[in-house]
């Protein structure tokens, strides 16, 4: 079964209890591994640790809060506790032992955080074509895109 990931199917999923965050993990984590090293993720949050979030959000989450279970990517030049923000650049890599605001407040009403970014990755820039070292990020698919 493949899930649809848009954020309204999801809560409405979510709410309903067909469906849980655990389940929506496991999905992302699929489908990160049949795209092999695509050079979209930077850094990622371990499986285990995303499953243990995953568990804990449908053990005690509270599932009317619009972005419960949500996963979702910070583009990394922004800070997630834990994970090297380097701006995609090796050279500015530093670890933070807190996130920024932009990450605490969609993180306090428990979406799932688990991918720091290259800036191809991002919807909101995906214009941009810009080469890393690692070589040039494939642009994951999106529904949202024609021609997808």
């Amino acid at each position: 079964m493949t899930i649809d990931l848009g954020v309204h199917t999801l809560g409405a999923a979510y709410r309903a209890g067909t469906l849980t965050v655990r389940q929506v993990i496991d999905e992302v984590l699929k489908r990160i591994a049949v795209a092999g090293d695509d050079k979209v993720w930077i850094s990622r949050v371990a499986d285990q640790a995303l499953q243990a979030q995953a568990d804990a959000l449908d053990a005690h989450g509270d599932r009317s809060l619009p972005l419960f279970g949500i996963p979702f990517a910070v583009k990394d030049n922004i800070d997630v506790a834990g994970l090297p923000t380097t701006a995609a650049c090796p050279g500015f890599a530093y670890r933070p032992t807190e996130s920024a605001e932009v990450v605490k407040q969609p993180t306090s009403s428990r979406p799932a955080s688990w991918a720091c970014a290259r800036p191809t990755a991002c919807r909101a820039i995906r214009s941009m074509r810009l080469t890393f070292r690692a070589g040039p990020a494939r642009a994951p698919p999106s529904p949202c895109r024609r021609g997808w």
